[in-house]
């Protein structure tokens, strides 16, 4: 598990002072998880969860501020990941923020309401009709069956956040990967 920023990671066996390797931050490995006995966010208003590696990598070298943590989220939840985000979340206060970005597609939508469930107050982040709006040039060509899911999603009113972002991807018959944002 990868993340970057000014926190520290508090262990049996000691802490692990994540500012020390900015901006690059570090890995964990998952087996670390059960021995991780607090996580301090003192410094902390805001966290955010990037699936993607490549943008990951690129938010924490151009974008990540002083007071924020960048998490690689890398997909959907194993047991063992949801352990170390619980973690996190059980660390929070009411004063930061947690957004995610991921793909502008079911699979994105899907690990948005995954994570919320972890994190209730969780915001989307680069993930809205208007980031379709600007990115459906470069977007991923859909099937029609793939549209048609999308449309049963929005006729069904899931992913309620998601409902114009979806109604673009209908539109142009382009869902949007995360890769989009760093062509400009």
């Amino acid at each position: 598990y990868e993340l970057s920023g000014d926190c520290a990671i508090c262990l049996k066996k000691g802490e692990l002072q994540l500012s020390a390797a900015e901006p690059y931050g570090l890995a964990l490995p998952s087996t670390l998880v059960s021995e991780i006995v607090d996580i301090e966010l003192k410094n902390i208003c805001c966290i955010t969860f990037i699936e993607n590696k490549t943008n990951y990598d690129e938010f924490i070298l151009s974008e990540l501020k002083p007071q924020e943590i960048a998490v690689y989220h890398g997909g959907y939840l194993s047991p063992q990941k949801r352990k170390f985000f619980q973690k996190i979340a059980e660390a929070i206060h009411d004063q930061i923020e947690v957004v995610f970005w991921a793909d502008i597609d079911l699979g994105g939508f899907r690990m948005f309401e995954q994570l919320q469930t972890i994190f209730p107050s969780l915001l989307p982040m680069r993930m809205s009709s208007e980031d379709v709006i600007n990115h459906y040039v470069t977007g991923l060509k859909r099937s029609e069956n793939y549209l048609n899911e999308v449309q049963t999603a929005l006729d069904n009113k899931k992913y309620l956040l998601f409902q114009n972002a979806m109604k673009k991807i209908l539109e142009y018959g382009v869902t949007i990967e995360q890769e989009a944002f760093l062509l400009g």
